[in-house]
């Protein structure tokens, strides 16, 4: 029955270990789509990509949910559980991902702020080259015509 329950719970944890997989490829991929959109200026697509974000991120959720769960609820079967073959190994990539997910995202960050100073040192010329506009464009007159008839 013991080898039962914890071939059972192995078997729901490799399931869910799988699907989290899947979903930091998905997040690596979308991070590194993120970062070159930044970086090439398209703004549009980023609105895009976030939206992604929130299904994946959702996804995650609920599987983390479902983990922590069978944890809370048999402690010392999960921990045999998940010493059984192929869950280190999957812990083990994932970690990898996350690792190279928070990587591009720091490039993400660092391009991001680079394009945020572009964008508001063009926002600051076009700003004063309006003023200077503003302050070089003809008086309007006063409906005054100058040969007098008025």
């Amino acid at each position: 029955m013991d080898y039962d329950a914890c071939r059972e719970l192995h078997n729901e944890l490799v399931y869910r270990l799988k699907r989290e997989l899947v979903f930091y490829r998905s997040l690596f991929v979308l991070i590194e789509r993120q970062r070159d959109a930044v970086e090439r200026g398209v703004e549009s697509e980023l609105a895009l990509w976030y939206g992604e974000l929130n299904t994946i991120a959702g996804g995650l959720r609920e599987s983390q949910f479902a983990i922590s769960t069978m944890r809370q609820k048999e402690p010392e079967l999960f921990e045999r559980a998940s010493r059984l073959d192929p869950v280190p190994e999957m812990v083990q990539q994932a970690a990898e991902i996350l690792a190279a997910a928070h990587r591009s995202l720091q490039e993400g960050t660092w391009a991001a702020r680079r394009h945020y100073r572009k964008l508001k040192a063009e926002l600051t010329r076009l700003g004063e080259e309006n003023e200077a506009l503003r302050a070089n464009r003809p008086r309007p007159r006063s409906g005054h015509i100058p040969d007098g008839t008025r």
